[in-house]
């Protein structure tokens, strides 16, 4: 009989060992589990802040688009402007230029026509220089914020 208590208590440690194992096992394999779901989330939610990022910024770069265009529109604008105002002023220049009665009046109508254009020519290129910087201004302002908004800090915000 003694070998059998011997036998059945080498049996149930053998059992209760078993059950301590199963149970450590399965309490290994939850917590796998559980940071294998939250590597997952964490997966998610860096590709759901990269999709945000790349949304912002082609969106960034649709609006720096849609400035550049009209910002050329106005340049060219103020350019055709010039041009057409240079021509006309040419054409009265040379009218008048046949009308003048003395050479001096040449001479003041030229003197005058030089003055016109040097100040037009000053008035357009300082109308292209404030298109620039406010063309520049308008496309950074935006990437910066973007830049500022997603990298402060140090760290990337989703």
């Amino acid at each position: 009989m003694s070998d059998d208590k011997s036998f059945r208590s080498t049996i149930q440690a053998a059992s209760h060992s078993l059950q301590s194992t199963v149970v450590r096992a399965e309490q290994a394999a939850i917590a796998a589990v559980g940071r294998i779901e939250s590597a997952i989330e964490s997966a998610k939610a860096g590709l759901d802040g990269a999709k945000t990022i790349g949304s912002d910024a082609l969106s960034v770069l649709d609006n720096a688009g849609r400035a550049t265009i009209g910002s050329a529109v106005t340049l060219n604008t103020s350019l055709v402007d010039y041009g057409r105002s240079a021509i006309n002023d040419t054409i009265d220049v040379g009218r008048k230029t046949f009308e003048a009665r003395s050479v001096a009046d040449v001479v003041d109508l030229h003197t005058a026509y030089a003055e016109r254009r040097i100040n037009a020519v000053f008035h357009t290129l300082g109308a292209i220089n404030a298109l620039a910087q406010n063309h520049a201004l308008a496309v950074w302002s935006p990437v910066a914020a973007l830049l500022r908004e997603r990298f402060a800090a140090g760290r990337v915000a989703a």
